[in-house]
């Protein structure tokens, strides 16, 4: 894959409860739908171009969501649905919330919430910000380099996790992740809110290693070293 078709950020984001079905999340792991099987998604090649176009097209969407004072407050890859499997689509905003003349939603009700993909504000004061979505995001990139792997294996939503996630405590680096891709990981889950990147830069820093990699394999193809 060496060029992916353009698409507009609104079109990656799917209007909150007008979901057209969908047939398939991103992925479970070991159940891959049957056309994203190919060699791009093999276990030898996991560096893909196709995961960083995906990666790119779920911050493009949630820059629009967040452009428009959205919190989606669930951002995983369950919630991510492949409508083609150049092209895939934000969906599920049932804890959604509009921001109107705040920057900041409290909930008053208590919830199931997605913990494993929260940061500490979310979990112990139920304080939600696009800082918020933005250390989901982490989470997402991190199950798309490990092919759909569940973060924090073996922990418990408890007080020692939540101590522990203030402390810093982070998924470790997927095996297939390079260390741009980690960076920007770790980038997502600065303990401050106020030290996370915008939706805006981190489709920028994918956009631009997705060029780099397309580049590569240009140059591999033609016989360059």
């Amino acid at each position: 894959l060496h060029s992916f078709p353009t698409r507009r950020s609104s079109d990656l984001a799917e209007k909150p409860f007008r979901r057209k079905p969908l047939s398939h999340n991103l992925y479970h792991r070991h159940q891959l739908p049957a056309y994203a099987t190919s060699d791009c998604l093999s276990e030898n090649n996991l560096s893909s171009p196709i995961l960083y176009l995906w990666a790119f097209q779920i911050a493009s969407a949630m820059e629009y969501v967040s452009g428009r004072k959205v919190i989606h407050s669930d951002l995983a890859t369950r919630n991510i649905l492949l409508a083609s499997l150049t092209c895939v689509k934000l969906t599920d905003f049932g804890l959604s919330r509009r921001l109107y003349d705040c920057y900041t939603y409290v909930g008053n009700e208590p919830k199931c919430l997605p913990w494993k993909w929260l940061d500490y504000d979310a979990l112990k004061l139920n304080m939600f910000t696009t800082g918020t979505d933005v250390w989901s995001f982490g989470v997402a990139l991190w199950e798309i380099w490990t092919l759909g792997d569940v973060p924090y294996p073996g922990h418990t939503l408890c007080a020692d996790f939540m101590s522990q996630l203030l402390s810093g405590l982070h998924p470790i680096r997927p095996m297939a992740a390079s260390d741009e891709v980690y960076q920007l990981m770790l980038c997502c889950w600065d303990t401050d809110k106020r030290g996370r990147p915008s939706f805006r830069w981190l489709k920028e820093q994918l956009g631009n290693l997705m060029q780099r990699i397309n580049g590569h394999e240009e140059q591999d193809e033609a016989g360059y070293l």
